[in-house]
């Protein structure tokens, strides 16, 4: 597909099918959202603050099914993941730490 800003498209893969290309988008919400009320409050617990980002829908030039993306700062994404590898290391020292407990509570030891 030609772009007249000479940028290449956007290729991603469908999560119905897995075709991965320049799927159309077919509607660009115009607000800025931050999710919904439990997502808000997940970004606030996990990274210290509300992510905004900007709803697209799009559709599957195979399939033809319809599936949302979103734009998000990378900063944003950034400490989303940082805080997902933090949470992950965290979970499971935990359950390092349990099974050790555990171990212990069913031999005596």
């Amino acid at each position: 597909m030609a772009n007249p800003w000479g940028k290449l498209p956007l290729r991603m893969q469908c999560p119905h099918c897995g075709t991965i290309d320049e799927h159309p988008v077919i509607r660009t919400d115009p607000a800025i959202y931050s999710g919904p009320e439990y997502a808000s409050a997940f970004f606030r617990h996990t990274v210290g603050r509300d992510i905004r980002f900007r709803l697209r829908r799009k559709r599957c030039t195979r399939c033809r099914r319809r599936f949302k993306s979103v734009e998000v700062a990378y900063i944003y994404l950034d400490e989303l993941i940082q805080s997902i590898d933090f949470w992950t290391h965290e979970s499971s020292e935990l359950g390092s730490r349990s099974g050790t407990e555990v171990s212990v509570a069913r031999t005596g030891r």
